[in-house]
């Protein structure tokens, strides 16, 4: 699996090859029936989420963000409504990842700190009754 280095990921300025790159998938990319690769994220709370923790618990629904995504924005109602029909059925997780548009209240994160103080308002803008777990910068 090729990874990306952190300046191809973290940008100041979103550039249209970045979008080009962002909507194709590599060889390496997960194919259906593939299982999910395991991660170790620590959440807004401070605790750690890890796939192989949720997946013992049934389904889970894993939702990535950002609080400058405007996706994230338009989605959120409508993912709060599945949260109240299958949140006891469903495992619920957010990861925050790059900004999608940084700006000056929200630039691309220089610190982890900074990071966790991006998802842990995501979280308090949208009132998320689920985990978010935040992404390494």
């Amino acid at each position: 699996m090729k990874i990306m280095s952190a300046d191809g990921y973290r940008y100041e300025h979103f550039r249209t090859r970045q979008l080009f790159h962002d909507l194709t998938f590599s060889l390496s990319a997960l194919r259906a029936g593939q299982d999910f690769p395991d991660f170790d994220l620590e959440t807004t709370n401070g605790e750690r989420a890890r796939m192989k923790d949720f997946i013992h618990e049934g389904p889970v629904l894993l939702i990535t963000a950002s609080i400058t995504c405007p996706n994230t924005q338009a989605s959120m109602d409508g993912a709060k409504r599945l949260y109240a029909e299958f949140g006891d059925d469903v495992r619920f997780v957010m990861v925050d990842v790059r900004e999608a548009h940084p700006r000056a209240n929200y630039p691309q994160p220089a610190s982890f700190d900074e990071k966790i103080r991006h998802a842990s308002d995501l979280k308090s803008l949208y009132k998320l009754p689920w985990v978010v777990a935040i992404d390494d910068i």
